[in-house]
C-alpha cells in the first residue's frame, strides 16, 4: 500500500435493526470488495482504554467469531460508485475494529480504533474522527482457520508481528488469533442518516 497515510480515529458502523424507528437516510456510495479478517483475543485492560464512556466490548460466546475482542480486517475496494452513479475509483486499507455495544443499551457495532489507508480522503477528520455512517452489507465468507468451529483447516502458514506504540499494549505477546476468515465478495452500501 503506497503512500499511505495513517489514521486512527473511532468510528461506529451500527449492525443495522437495533432500531424500532425507520430513518431517512442518504446514499453515498456502494463498494464492491474483498476482505481478509483476523479475529484475535488481546488483554481485555488494554482493549477497554481504546473505548471511550458509555461503550464496552461485546464479545461472542460461542459460534466463529467466539472470545474475539479485536479485529484486523485487510480491504481492497475494487470498485467504489458514488451517489451519482458515476465510477469513484478504488483503494486500499487496514484497520483495527473492536466488537462493541452500548452500555446499558442494545446498539452493537465495531468502533474503529486504528489503521491505514491508501487514499488520504478515507482518512478520518482532522481530530481523529468519522462522521457517522449507516452500512448495509452482503457478504460471502470463508472460514478458513478457526479455533472454536470444526472447519477444515486450509491455511498452510502463518505469521503476523505487531509491536510498540499506542497498539504495543494490545499485542504484548499474549495475544491470540482465533480465525483467519476470507470474505471472498463484500458488497457495502454507504449511508447517512
Amino acid at each position: 500500500m503506497g503512500g499511505k497515510a495513517a489514521f486512527a480515529g473511532l468510528a461506529i458502523s451500527l449492525v443495522l435493526g437495533t432500531f424500532s424507528q425507520a430513518r431517512a437516510e442518504t446514499f453515498v456510495e456502494h463498494n464492491a470488495e474483498f476482505r481478509m479478517q483476523l479475529d484475535f483475543v488481546v488483554p481485555d485492560a488494554a482493549l477497554r482504554k481504546f473505548l471511550p464512556s458509555g461503550w464496552e466490548p461485546n464479545i461472542a460466546t460461542q459460534g466463529p467469531a467466539k472470545d474475539c475482542n479485536l479485529r484486523m480486517i485487510f480491504i481492497d475496494r475494487v470498485d467504489i460508485t458514488g451517489a451519482d452513479g458515476a465510477p469513484a475509483g478504488s483503494s486500499r486499507l487496514v484497520y483495527l475494529a473492536i466488537p462493541v455495544k452500548q452500555s446499558g443499551s442494545t446498539t452493537v457495532g465495531q468502533m474503529i480504533i486504528a489503521g491505514l489507508t491508501s487514499d488520504p480522503k478515507d482518512a478520518p477528520g482532522p481530530f481523529g474522527n468519522y462522521s457517522y455512517q449507516i452500512f448495509k452489507i452482503e457478504q460471502g465468507i470463508d472460514i478458513m482457520r478457526n479455533a472454536t468451529v470444526p472447519v477444515r483447516d486450509r491455511v498452510k502458514d502463518f505469521s503476523y508481528k505487531a509491536a510498540g506504540g499506542r497498539l504495543g499494549p494490545l499485542f504484548d505477546g499474549t495475544e491470540r488469533v482465533v480465525s483467519i476468515d476470507s470474505f471472498h465478495w463484500y458488497n457495502r452500501g454507504v449511508y447517512l442518516p
